[in-house]
């Protein structure tokens, strides 16, 4: 049986030695870990979340850019590549207003209706990509009225431009047979 040496029983009170701030705290001040001996992870709570604020604070674009990738993979079951090969198969503007968005990323857009839970999405569902403002307030409004569509919102609102295709390499040799008939 394997022991951990980090845990020790004091006062009737298991304890745990924190590496970061190397003090001996409760077990219950510590995340749990099954890869560890002990079941605990080797910083406390208030170290780790202190490290974690610390890096975050040094590069946010880098955790700020895990989270979008992370939103993009579970949400919507396409990576950044997949991404930003839409970004440009749209000409780098918002598909409904045809606007550049270059303060932030284009949002993307998906048929709500096709999926139980709404937030959740899959490539046969994906319409496009849509800046801030057409996707909370324009598309809401135009999806429920057909009266104001013209025939560009239409023609958005049954695209499906990634149903089709599966994975980045199939969209690149989409593109090469595109550029070579051309």
């Amino acid at each position: 049986m394997i022991t951990c040496t980090r845990l020790v029983e004091t006062d009737g009170q298991q304890k745990h030695y924190c590496s970061h701030c190397e003090q001996w705290k409760r077990t219950d001040l510590f995340y749990k870990d099954a890869q560890q001996s002990c079941g605990l992870r080797r910083v406390c709570a208030r170290c780790e979340c202190k490290a974690k604020k610390t890096a975050r604070t040094k590069n946010p674009n880098k955790f700020k850019d895990r989270t979008w990738e992370h939103v993009l993979r579970t949400r919507y079951k396409i990576d950044r590549a997949l991404y930003y090969l839409m970004f440009e198969a749209q000409g780098r503007v918002c598909a409904l207003c045809l606007k550049p968005s270059p303060a932030m990323r284009l949002a993307v857009d998906h048929e709500h209706a096709h999926h139980e839970d709404q937030k959740q999405a899959c490539r046969e569902c994906i319409r496009g990509l849509l800046c801030g403002n057409c996707n909370r307030y324009a598309l809401p409004v135009l999806e429920a009225n057909e009266i104001l569509q013209n025939d560009r919102v239409r023609e958005y609102l049954k695209q499906r431009p990634l149903s089709a295709l599966r994975t980045v390499e199939q969209v690149k040799q989409t593109e090469c047979v595109q550029q070579t008939a051309a």
